[in-house]
């Protein structure tokens, strides 16, 4: 690469970690990376997304001076960017196109602008996009009216079984101790001040346990993942029935990273459900996605 060249800045602002990535234009070679803290404004509050998506941003333009180019375009993938109102705080401090966040992983995940993404994380979501560019979307609709199936779902679902099994109300479940003990509390009782205060990101975390409690033969942990499984795919076959031809779904998130049986079990039943339908795994990832929208809306502007 010779100096001076032109870059993109694409940003993934998630629920617990975010990260940057600096792409020289021509090449689409990745020069740097940058990582930070949650920035989802819905979780953590709007000033201190600012400060996250800043920091990242200021870091890469560091590197891109280093390399004597200069900044084309900064686009930053966020779970809630499809509705312009609750982003316009955010563009009050941040200079940026702001897009979805499963936009940003399907244009990433896939490397090109149309398919089918699932994405299953803190939260969960589903998203199509057609060849003319039409969108459809299932789930994405927060903790308290959707994200079935996803981390958080699975840790409220294995929360409520520990309570209901302290209350006779259904067989015992090495869940609670699991849970009790990753907590620190002495009996489920205490379940009710912790959970008052927890943060959305600390709730999905106990998703692991239920995930261990399964591999360790309990059945209502399977139970729990069965039917996480089931409401996963019934996402992506909301959105994949409603494009002519679908071929690939993209299947991405914490989640379907670290757990790859869970993964492997919600291909099987995509592909039970959609004919011909092939789940893969990512190319790239979502701030990489981020990056090439922002340099086609760039290209639309000029």
């Amino acid at each position: 690469m010779t100096l001076g060249e032109n870059f993109l800045i694409g940003i993934d602002a998630g629920g617990t970690k975010s990260r940057g990535v600096l792409v020289e234009v021509k090449s689409l070679s990745e020069m740097a990376r940058a990582e930070g803290g949650p920035a989802n404004p819905f979780q953590v509050g709007v000033d201190e997304s600012v400060r996250v998506i800043l920091e990242i941003i200021q870091h890469l333009r560091y590197k891109a001076v280093e390399l004597n180019g200069r900044i084309e375009s900064i686009c930053v993938g966020m779970a809630g960017a499809g509705r312009e109102r609750e982003v316009e705080d955010l563009k009050r401090h941040v200079e940026a196109e702001f897009v979805t966040d499963a936009e940003a992983a399907l244009v990433g995940g896939l490397m090109r602008e149309w398919g089918a993404v699932l994405i299953c994380g803190t939260g969960s979501i589903a998203l199509a996009i057609s060849p003319s560019g039409e969108r459809f979307r299932a789930g994405g609709w927060g903790a308290w009216l959707g994200d079935e199936g996803s981390g958080f779902d699975i840790a409220i679902r294995s929360l409520r079984t520990v309570m209901r099994s302290h209350d006779g109300r259904c067989e015992r479940t090495i869940l609670s101790d699991m849970i009790l003990r990753e907590l620190g509390l002495k009996g489920e009782e205490e379940l009710i001040y912790w959970i008052s205060s927890a943060k959305r990101d600390e709730v999905a975390m106990l998703a692991k346990l239920t995930f261990k409690a399964a591999d360790e033969g309990d059945k209502i942990a399977s139970l729990i993942l069965d039917e996480a499984a089931e409401e996963l795919a019934l996402l992506a076959e909301s959105v994949l029935n409603r494009l002519e031809k679908p071929d690939l779904i993209l299947l991405t998130g914490g989640v379907f990273e670290g757990q790859p049986l869970f993964r492997a079990k919600v291909s099987q039943l995509i592909s039970r459900r959609v004919k011909g339908v092939r789940c893969v795994r990512p190319i790239k990832g979502p701030e990489f996605g981020a990056a090439l929208i922002g340099l086609k809306r760039k290209k639309r502007q000029i």
